[in-house]
């Protein structure tokens, strides 16, 4: 029990080490990178219940403009106690390795993102086997 701190940090250093090991091999053995493009980045608000931590939430976030969000939460609304989220949803574009056709995808973050105004360039990670998977990792 003398060490129990240390040792609880050191597992804890392993596990995230192996997990991002293990997302990078997935990277580089299943997954090409592509040219894409990013065709539109919105920003957009959650809607997300408060609560206990142990609780079901009884449904599920609901995705608004922040302005609507905003407005929302406060008081006498139908909202009012939850909390706002904000993100940036991105939509991309690229031809995939597989098929040769062009696919789309959608990535959420939970953060507002300065990628610049869209179309831009970006490289996407599509899957080398399937058609239509793909990866977006931040540049």
């Amino acid at each position: 029990m003398r060490y129990f701190r240390l040792y609880a940090l050191g597992l804890g250093f392993v596990i995230l080490s192996v997990v991002w090991a293990w997302n990078k091999i997935d990277l580089t053995l299943n997954y090409a990178p592509v040219a894409g493009t990013v065709t539109a980045v919105d920003q957009m608000c959650r809607v997300e219940q408060e609560g206990n931590i142990l609780e079901r939430p009884k449904s599920a976030p609901i995705e608004m403009t922040c302005d609507q969000a905003v407005a929302a939460v406060q008081t006498g609304r139908r909202f009012q106690g939850d909390s706002v989220a904000f993100g940036t949803n991105i939509l991309y574009s690229y031809v995939s390795p597989v098929d040769h056709a062009a696919h789309s995808g959608k990535m959420w973050r939970n953060s507002e993102v300065a990628l610049g105004a869209p179309p831009l360039s970006v490289v996407i990670y599509a899957s080398r086997t399937k058609a239509g998977i793909s990866k977006f990792v931040m540049p």
